[in-house]
């Protein structure tokens, strides 16, 4: 957490210190994202929140509110909200994959998610794979119950 807010603060300092002309507040949007690489969604919806809020800071001690600050602040909006969402389904599906109290055998034996009807095994992706056995289609069934010829002279 300390790499994100560090950008954050640095890209602050330096845009507010550089000229009219030299916009360095799109570089917010670095902060975001790279807490996406190794933090859950509330975390970076915190970093996500001090980035907007520095985009403001920039704006308010510059020149105000222009066209060009609001667009900023509109791109890192909707970055953030995308890191955040990529963050939770992240997570969510990391939840599932670790649901408690199943057992990862071929055949579901116990736990609650194995206490379900076989059509709704969603929780517990390793039995979505693996469970129930898929049949086989009826001609391959039908051709192994066929006699087998006798060997011999005919």
């Amino acid at each position: 957490m300390a790499i994100p807010v560090l950008l954050i603060a640095l890209i602050t300092v330096a845009d507010i210190r550089a000229p009219e002309t030299i916009h360095l507040g799109p570089l917010l949007v670095v902060a975001p994202a790279i807490t996406t690489a190794f933090a859950g969604y509330r975390p970076t919806a915190l970093i996500a929140v001090l980035a907007l809020r520095a985009q403001s800071i920039i704006m308010a001690l510059q020149s105000g509110l222009t066209t060009n600050h609001l667009a900023q602040l509109v791109g890192l909006t909707l970055l953030s909200v995308f890191a955040v969402l990529v963050c939770f389904v992240r997570d969510r599906r990391t939840e599932e994959r670790t649901w408690p109290g199943c057992d990862r055998s071929p055949k579901p034996r116990s736990g609650p998610c194995c206490a379900r009807s076989p059509t709704d095994w969603a929780p517990c992706t390793s039995h979505a794979r693996t469970w129930p056995p898929r049949r086989r289609p009826a001609s391959v069934a039908t051709s192994m119950r066929q006699p087998v010829p006798a060997a011999g002279p005919a």
